[in-house]
């Protein structure tokens, strides 16, 4: 191509870039930025076009997330409500070798655990009946 027909469509397609960013100011960003001018370059109209519209959102139409957003908002959802299940139960922690533990149960004489059920070690195993320290 001849030197002045690139001149030609450099200047035509600079001239419609300016007038496209144009065009999208006056309809969106007028109020926000009253002192505004398209560049003198191509690219330089492109790129204020390109920040223009990226902020821009159609009016009436909700953005739907993606499938990875939603599958993390579902599984924070989840852990939320676990969370809060498990804050409400009341938890009591004991330790089976302290004398310091409440209610006084019998222990098991083989792993000294403190037994609710007088014959019934939950460690040992629930079914194991103790009979004076004997299985």
């Amino acid at each position: 191509m001849s030197a002045p027909a690139q001149f030609s469509s450099d200047t035509r397609t600079l001239g419609y870039a300016q007038r496209l960013a144009t065009a999208i100011w006056e309809k969106y960003w007028k109020q926000d930025a009253p002192e505004w001018k398209p560049e003198d370059d191509v690219v330089w109209v492109l790129t204020q076009i390109d920040n223009m519209t990226a902020g821009l959102v159609r009016p009436g139409v909700a953005q739907q997330p993606s499938d990875a957003v939603r599958m993390y908002a579902d599984a924070l959802d989840a852990a939320n409500k676990r969370i809060a299940e498990l804050e409400a139960r009341e938890w009591v922690i004991r330790d089976p070798r302290s004398d310091d533990n409440g209610p006084t149960h019998p222990r098991c004489p083989r792993c000294g655990m403190d037994m609710r059920d007088a014959h019934a070690c939950p460690t040992c195993n629930p079914v194991t009946r103790h009979n004076g320290g004997e299985t």
